[in-house]
C-alpha cells in the first residue's frame, strides 16, 4: 500500500512539474469589433494600431472594454508602449506628431493621453523611455514627471536600430547587421558595449533572463547573454514562414509567423525551450497581446479575437 501511495505521489509531482508543457490554446468566442496589425496591453489599457489609425480602450476584463479615443496619425504606427503613467506611447516614422480624432466613432470616459515619437520601436524601463529609429539609432527620454519630450541623450548607430530589448544596464538592439549591445549605465552618454552578434538583418528582439531571441527572416536566433558583453549563440530555430515578431509573456515565448500562425515555447529554469503548442486557424496573424492567461489576436480581415492559453 505504501509503495502504491509513493508511486501516486511521484506521478502527481511529475505531472505538476510538466504542467507547463501541456498547455493549449482555444478560442473563447470573445471578440472586439476593431481591426489592426499591432497591439499592446498593459495597466488595463488596450491600444491597437491599424495603419495610421490608433484605437485606445480602457478595460476591466475580457468582457468589458470602453473606447476612450480613436485617432488618425500622420504615418503608419510602428510600435506601441503602455507607459506606467497610463499614457500610450506610439512610434511612427515621421517628425510630425499630430493626431486627428475619428469623429465617426463614439468614445467614452476620461481621455487617455497619447504621446507620439519618431521611431519604429519603443520601450519604457523605469523612468526612461527608449525609442529606436531604423536610420538614426536611439533616443532616450526622461519620463519621471510625464515630461514626454525631455530628451536625455541620443545614440547614433551606423546600421540603425530596428527593435530593442532593455535589460538594465544594457540595451540589446537588432539592426541590419545582427544584434548590438549598448551600455546604459551612464544614461546621458550611451556607449557600445562588448561583442555584437553579426549574422544577417534582424527585425525583432525579446529577452527573458539570460536569453535573447532575435528574429532574422525565417530564423530565430537564441543568444546567451549571461555574461555581459560576451553575447554568444546558443541555438537556432528555423521556420517555413517569415517571422513577424517574437514576444515573451510570463515564461512563454511566442513566435508570430504570419500565415503560419504562431508557435509557443515554455522557457525552462535551465534556459532551455520546450515546445508547448502551435496555433494556426488559417488566417494571417499580424500580432498578439496579453492579459492574464488570455491572448488578444489580430489577424488579417478579422476583428480582434480573444484566445485562452493554459
Amino acid at each position: 500500500m505504501k509503495r502504491q501511495l509513493t508511486s501516486v505521489i511521484l506521478l502527481l509531482m511529475c505531472l505538476a512539474l510538466s504542467a507547463d508543457f501541456y498547455k493549449y490554446v482555444w478560442d473563447t468566442g470573445r471578440s472586439l469589433e476593431v481591426r489592426g496589425n499591432i497591439i499592446e496591453q498593459d495597466n488595463n489599457i488596450l491600444a491597437i494600431g491599424n495603419g495610421k489609425q490608433l484605437y485606445v480602450y480602457s478595460m476591466f476584463d475580457i468582457y468589458n472594454f470602453t473606447l476612450n479615443g480613436a485617432y488618425t496619425l500622420d504615418e503608419d504606427i510602428q510600435g506601441i508602449e503602455i507607459l506606467t503613467s497610463k499614457n500610450v506611447a506610439v512610434a511612427i516614422n515621421s517628425i510630425i506628431s499630430s493626431k486627428v480624432s475619428i469623429d465617426s466613432l463614439d468614445t467614452m470616459g476620461r481621455t487617455i493621453p497619447v504621446n507620439i515619437y519618431n521611431g519604429n520601436d519603443l520601450q519604457q524601463d523605469g523612468s526612461h523611455l527608449y525609442v529606436a529609429h531604423e536610420d538614426t539609432g536611439l533616443t532616450i527620454y526622461d519620463m519621471g514627471n510625464n515630461m514626454s519630450y525631455n530628451i536625455i541623450s541620443n545614440y547614433h548607430d551606423a546600421w540603425g536600430l530596428n527593435s530593442i530589448a532593455v535589460k538594465w544596464p544594457l540595451l540589446y538592439a537588432t539592426n541590419n547587421h545582427g544584434v548590438a549591445t549598448i551600455n546604459l549605465s551612464n544614461v546621458t552618454r550611451p556607449m557600445p558595449f562588448g561583442t555584437n552578434y553579426n549574422i544577417f538583418k534582424c527585425d525583432a528582439v525579446a529577452n527573458y533572463n539570460d536569453l535573447l531571441f532575435a528574429a532574422s527572416s525565417r530564423t530565430l536566433n537564441i543568444l546567451d547573454i549571461s555574461i555581459p558583453g560576451k553575447m554568444k549563440s546558443k541555438d537556432s530555430l528555423y521556420y517555413p514562414y517569415l517571422i513577424r515578431g517574437v514576444k515573451v509573456h510570463n515564461n512563454d515565448l511566442y513566435v508570430i509567423l504570419g500565415e503560419g500562425g504562431m508557435e509557443i515555447y515554455t522557457i525552462n529554469a535551465n534556459n532551455t525551450l520546450t515546445h508547448s503548442t502551435s496555433y494556426n486557424d488559417g488566417n494571417y496573424l499580424y500580432d498578439i497581446g496579453f492579459y492574464a492567461d488570455y491572448i488578444f489576436m489580430l489577424s488579417k480581415d478579422k476583428y480582434l479575437r480573444i484566445l485562452q492559453y493554459n
